[in-house]
């Protein structure tokens, strides 16, 4: 039988309602990575609603993203989300968003589980380093030594399921992606730490790189796809 998630979504708090328009959110002139890493088990499940199951191993994903203008002006943005099965299909479940810039503006097109905070990523030479904090707080530092170019067709970025205020409370809807590259590169040695400050009980904290998978870094536009109802498989 697989392991189903084990979070009560009527406990969640701080999920906005979305704008009923539901536009995009384009991203222009953006520097972006995405890493992939092995999580624990139990971090992981605590953050699944009960009828989405994990994968195995557990993973983790972490996109962060500086955009010079777009549909919401210049803003920073990390995503860091579960790994999941959610009826049949693979998809990330969001943990936490961080939002450099316009939180309430955000908030209409996201929904739920958003902080404020400070996102930066900076390339130098054949490196890229991202750092992600919450207020004063610093979360995350991402490093991706040893760019490799390569085509932008091996990349891919999979739908996740956010949280957003319904009628009968936290819904679970669904945000698609898509890429306009101008340049993609892979980072065989990269590294995602944790602050040691941060305590035991801290998300982030929790969601630790155990064993990372891959890396990537990206620079061209983004767009990240209207919120659309949860699809059904079938």
């Amino acid at each position: 039988m697989p392991d189903r998630g084990l979070l009560n979504a009527a406990t969640l708090e701080g999920c906005s309602a979305l704008d009923p328009a539901r536009t995009d959110m384009e991203l222009t002139g953006v520097r972006w990575c995405q890493a992939t890493f092995e999580v624990d088990k139990d971090a992981v499940l605590d953050i699944l609603p009960c009828d989405v199951s994990r994968p195995i191993p557990c993973y983790a994903r972490l996109l962060v993203a500086v955009a010079e203008g777009g549909t919401h002006g210049p803003m920073g943005l990390a995503i860091l989300s579960a790994g999941a099965r959610s009826e049949m299909m693979p998809r990330n479940v969001v943990v936490q968003y961080i939002v450099d810039g316009p939180v309430a503006t955000a908030e209409r097109t996201l929904g739920g589980q958003i902080r404020p905070g400070k996102v930066t990523l900076e390339r130098s030479g054949d490196g890229v380093v991202a750092t992600i904090a919450d207020g004063s707080l610093k979360l995350v530092t991402v490093r991706l030594p040893d760019l490799r170019p390569i085509d932008d067709a091996m990349l891919r970025w999979d739908t996740w399921l956010g949280w957003a205020a319904g009628g009968g409370g936290p819904e679970l809807v669904e945000f698609a992606p898509s890429a306009q590259p101008k340049a993609s590169f892979l980072s065989r040695k990269s590294t995602v730490e944790v602050d040691p400050a941060l305590p035991p009980t801290n998300v982030w904290r929790r969601f630790r790189n155990l064993n990372t998978i891959s890396a990537c870094f990206v620079e061209g536009d983004l767009t990240i796809g209207a919120a659309q109802p949860r699809r059904s498989a079938v």
